[in-house]
């Protein structure tokens, strides 16, 4: 009797389980449009204006608000840049940081950085030492209609992003 009540009781478990998993598939989350992104976008720009930020555009689509001016030239082809970084959903949500990978979440390399989203990229080419910007970065220059495992498809990502050193290309 005992050995019938455990299976029955198993059974009942097993079976809301699997009714909870059914409902968690995400049948019920809309796929995402670059329409949806589009009017994101919008959001995000007109909530900054409304803020009273300036907000400047790279030749290439990449929106930017300065937090801190740096000195001295821009980024260049060759420079060594020492960076640090925090990319945002538009949510608020942080989808990744130079603090994950770097023990003082300082990033070094040599621009460009072919392993950086081209809006990345084309953001840092505004900056100088000791600048602090934040780049809006349409999905177009970013992680496109397929997204990442932390950045959904059709999803402008916001990075926060401090120059902290620049070493210029060794002269040949």
């Amino acid at each position: 009797m005992l050995k019938t009540i455990k299976t029955i009781f198993n059974l009942f478990v097993l079976s809301l389980l699997f009714t909870a998993n059914s409902c968690i598939t995400g049948e019920n989350i809309p796929e995402r449009t670059a329409e949806m992104e589009a009017a994101e976008m919008q959001d995000i720009l007109t909530k900054l204006v409304d803020k009273g930020y300036n907000i400047d555009t790279t030749a290439n689509g990449i929106y930017y608000v300065v937090d801190d001016e740096g000195s001295g030239p821009t980024v260049k082809t060759g420079d060594t840049c020492y960076v640090e970084y925090v990319g945002y959903l538009p949510g608020g949500n942080i989808f990744e940081s130079s603090g994950d990978y770097y023990q003082d979440g300082i990033m070094e390399f040599v621009y460009p950085n072919e392993n950086m989203i081209a809006g990345f990229n084309d953001g840092l080419a505004v900056m100088n030492k000791g600048a602090k910007i934040e780049m809006i970065i349409p999905s177009s220059k970013a992680f496109g209609p397929a997204g990442t495992s932390f950045v959904p498809p059709y999803t402008t990502v916001i990075i926060v992003t401090k120059l902290d050193d620049l070493k210029p290309a060794p002269v040949e």
